[in-house]
């Protein structure tokens, strides 16, 4: 059903090239698009794991399990190429069922270090142990792929962000969002936030 589409443009609006991200068997949903000042353009989203999950024509990844989804962080080139895929949390059913998240910003910093703001449960491992808590994940990658960092930012855990920017000079990190009642049967009492770290 729902897939991803991600695509460039030149200065003067010509279509540069295109990839679709798509399962054939599961849903997969965009969080977010940034880019370094290294030539790198990343998507993070939840990725359809049942099946075969294509990105583009190029590349195909079979997962060693069906039927399922998790979040992740993928890197291209400016020219479209793919360079890498990092799904967060271990490959088993719980660590999924964890990482099912409703929205995830993902912003640049001003050492090209990308930062997915990322929404687990308790259980999920992760870089330095397995999250204690429910809330929100600042998982912080080098340009290769690794994670250097998860670090939980100290805001509500029924807060989700919905979107971020960090500031390039102070590396200041500014996020807005809204509480989770707010997404699911909002009132005329919603409520939304900003928050700065």
């Amino acid at each position: 059903s729902n897939n991803i589409f991600v695509s460039s443009y030149s200065c003067d609006g010509h279509m540069r090239w295109a990839k679709l991200l798509a399962s054939n068997a599961e849903a997969s949903t965009p969080f977010g698009i940034a880019a370094d000042s290294l030539g790198n353009i990343y998507v993070a989203g939840r990725f359809g794991r049942g099946g075969t999950f294509h990105i583009g024509d190029d590349t195909m990844i079979s997962p060693p399990y069906d039927n399922y989804i998790s979040t992740g962080l993928i890197q291209f080139d400016t020219s479209g190429n793919f360079h890498w895929i990092r799904y967060v949390g271990a490959n088993t059913f719980g660590s999924l069922i964890a990482t099912f998240s409703e929205s995830d910003p993902l912003v640049v910093d001003a050492t090209n270090k990308v930062h997915y703001l990322c929404y687990l449960n308790a259980g999920v491992p992760l870089l330095t142990g397995t999250t204690t808590a429910r809330g929100v994940y600042d998982l912080t990658y080098e340009v290769s792929g690794n994670m250097l960092s998860n670090t939980k930012l100290a805001i509500d855990s029924e807060w989700y962000l919905m979107s971020a920017v960090i500031d390039p000079q102070t590396n200041k990190l500014y996020t807005c969002g809204q509480i989770f009642q707010s997404i699911y049967g909002g009132t005329a009492t919603d409520t939304f936030f900003a928050a700065a770290f």
